[in-house]
C-alpha cells in the first residue's frame, strides 16, 4: 500500500492558503482518479481506492506526524511507501521539488513527521508559495497563512495538474517513474 499525504492546516479560515497547497494536491488527485470521498477520522480524514490511501491530517502543521504515524501503524505503511507533498518558502510560486529523502527544509509540518516517525527516508514533492513575495510588513507566519493571489492562482492551477500527473506515475509506477515524468516538466 502506498500512503500519500498532502499537508495544510483543517479549517476553512485556511481554506486556499499558501500552506495548504498539499491539501489542493491530495484533493485534486481523488477527484482525477475517482477515489472515495474523504471519511473523518479523530486524527486526519482519508479517502482510499485501490492500494492507494489518501491523507489529510486533522491536526495543525505543527502536528502532522502525530496524524501519520497513527495512519502509518494502521495500516501498516512502511516510510518508503509514504509520499509528502507539502508547500516550500524557497521556491517561487509553481516550481516544484521532489526528493526520495532528505530533511525538514525548516517546514513544521515535515519536522513533525520526521520527529513522529523517527525517519527521513519518505519521498515528498514540495510546491513552491513564493518567499519572494514576501513583504516586510507581514511575518513569515502571516505569509504561509494567507491567500495567494489571482495571478499565482492561475500559475498554480497549472502547477497542481502537473503535480497530480507526478503523483498519477508514482501511484501507478514508483518514485523512478515519477522523476522520470518529473525531468520532462
Amino acid at each position: 500500500m502506498k500512503l500519500i499525504v498532502g499537508l495544510g492546516n483543517p479549517g476553512n479560515e485556511y481554506e486556499n492558503t499558501r500552506h495548504n497547497i498539499g491539501f489542493a494536491v491530495v484533493r485534486k488527485l481523488c477527484d482525477k482518479i475517482h477515489s472515495q470521498k474523504f471519511k473523518r477520522k479523530r486524527k486526519y480524514y482519508i479517502s482510499k481506492k485501490n492500494e492507494w490511501i489518501f491523507l489529510l491530517p486533522n491536526t495543525f502543521m505543527n502536528l502532522s506526524g502525530i496524524a501519520v504515524k497513527k495512519a502509518m501503524k494502521k495500516y501498516k505503511i512502511n516510510t518508503k511507501n509514504l509520499l509528502v507533498i507539502s508547500d516550500d518558502v524557497n521556491l517561487p510560486v509553481g516550481k516544484m521539488r521532489i526528493r526520495k529523502s532528505g530533511g525538514d527544509g525548516n517546514h513544521n509540518g515535515l519536522k513533525s513527521i520526521i520527529a513522529e516517525i523517527q525517519a527521513e527516508d519518505f519521498p515528498r514533492l514540495r510546491i513552491g508559495i513564493g518567499i519572494e513575495n514576501l513583504s516586510s510588513e507581514i511575518s513569515l507566519t502571516e505569509f504561509v497563512l494567507s491567500k495567494f493571489t489571482d495571478e499565482e492562482n492561475e500559475i498554480l492551477g497549472n502547477t497542481i495538474s502537473d503535480a497530480v500527473g507526478l503523483l498519477a506515475n508514482y501511484l501507478h509506477s514508483d518514485y523512478k517513474k515519477m522523476c522520470d515524468a518529473f525531468s520532462k516538466i
